[in-house]
This record gives structure tokens, C-alpha cells and sequence, in this order.
């Protein structure tokens, strides 16, 4: 891929990432039980990923890497499950916006987080480092006063 859509794609994500918790919660309400819509949200994606997967099936893994591979590598998916269903359990009580913004806010705490393990002691899961590129994380502090500020003043 160019490298001119890497950014842009990323941009592109992260703007569809705020369609999916109104979409989830709008599917459970529909369907009442919150465990049938998770269920029809995830089986979405699972056949999405099998035609891409027969359309593109190479690289496939190599006996070393799957050797090498941490324990916690695979769960990735788990803990995008866990903020799926709890958009869907709960964007309706507080709303798009706010559940947006507390998301978000975490988000980037843990980034910033990671970050900082990093440069410490070579990072939270060993990601590869990369040079920075002029990030607007401020270390998580000034989104964390932004979203308190917006909770008790409108």
C-alpha cells in the first residue's frame, strides 16, 4: 500500500469507530436481547473476514512465528469484543457523544501510557518502535479535563 493512504485510512477508522456504538445500541434495541446483537455484530465482521481472507490467503504463518508468538498476542480481538458490547450495553444511557468521549479519552491515556513504558522499559506488549511524528498526545492530561469539563457543564 502507499504509504500517502496510511494516514488518511487511519483518519478514515477512527471516524467510522464513532458510527459504532449508536449503530450497536440502536441494533439491541431492535432485537432486545443485548447477547443476539453482539452476536449479529461479530458475524458480520467473521464473514467479512473469511471472503477477504479467500481472496488474499498469503502470507500465511510460519511454523517459527507462530512458535515465537507471545501468549497474549491472539486476544487482541477479545478486548475489541469487550468495547463493542459495551457500546451496545451502554452508548444509550449516556449518550454517543459522551460515550465517545470517555472511549476516546482512555484511549489515549493508554497510549500515552504505553508510551511512557516504552521509553522505560521497551514497551507495555514489545510493539516495534516508531519514530515519532509530531503526535498530539500530551501525555493524557489535558482530554481527560476536556471530557470533565464537558461532563459537568454541558
Amino acid at each position: 500500500m502507499d504509504s500517502a493512504w496510511l494516514y488518511p485510512l487511519i483518519l478514515a477508522a477512527g471516524a467510522l469507530q464513532a458510527w459504532g456504538p449508536p449503530m450497536n445500541g440502536a441494533l439491541r434495541i431492535a432485537l432486545t436481547n443485548p447477547w443476539l446483537a453482539s452476536l449479529v455484530s461479530f458475524l458480520q465482521i467473521v464473514a467479512l473476514l473469511i471472503v477477504v481472507f479467500v481472496c488474499m490467503p498469503r502470507p500465511l504463518p510460519t511454523i517459527e512465528g507462530l512458535t515465537v508468538m507471545h501468549w497474549w498476542s491472539p486476544h487482541g480481538g477479545l478486548i475489541g469484543a469487550f468495547a463493542v458490547v459495551a457500546g451496545l450495553l451502554f452508548v444509550d444511557r449516556v449518550g454517543a457523544g459522551a460515550f465517545a468521549d470517555l472511549t476516546i479519552t482512555a484511549n489515549i491515556d493508554v497510549a500515552g501510557h504505553r508510551a511512557l513504558r516504552f521509553a522505560a522499559h521497551g514497551g507495555a506488549f514489545r510493539e516495534p518502535r516508531v519514530p515519532d511524528r509530531g503526535s498530539a498526545h500530551s501525555g493524557g492530561n489535558c482530554p481527560d479535563l476536556l471530557v470533565l469539563r464537558i461532563a459537568r457543564h454541558g
